[in-house]
């Protein structure tokens, strides 16, 4: 699937910790957290994402904080 490597391209540059679902219902859900020493407020690294995959063409839902262990959740439409 070519989305699921463009996402893992664009998450690896930014330098968070994520976990990617495989495709369900169109879908991909990803869970991602910043890594321990990053001190970037999490509105910079919502920003620098979704400016990634808004650059991609792809069409996203986002969820700040959903749980106590996740700073983001993003469900991916994909092909």
């Amino acid at each position: 699937m070519e989305e699921r490597k463009l996402i893992t391209e664009i998450l690896n540059t930014e330098d968070v910790a994520y976990t990617i679902s495989a495709p369900h219902d169109g879908k991909i859900t990803l869970l991602i957290n910043q890594l321990k020493n990053d001190k970037r407020p999490l509105a910079t690294v919502e920003t620098e994402i979704v400016h990634e995959l808004d650059r991609a063409e792809l069409t996203y839902v986002e969820h700040l904080n959903p749980d106590p262990q996740t700073a983001m959740q993003l469900d991916i439409n994909v092909k």
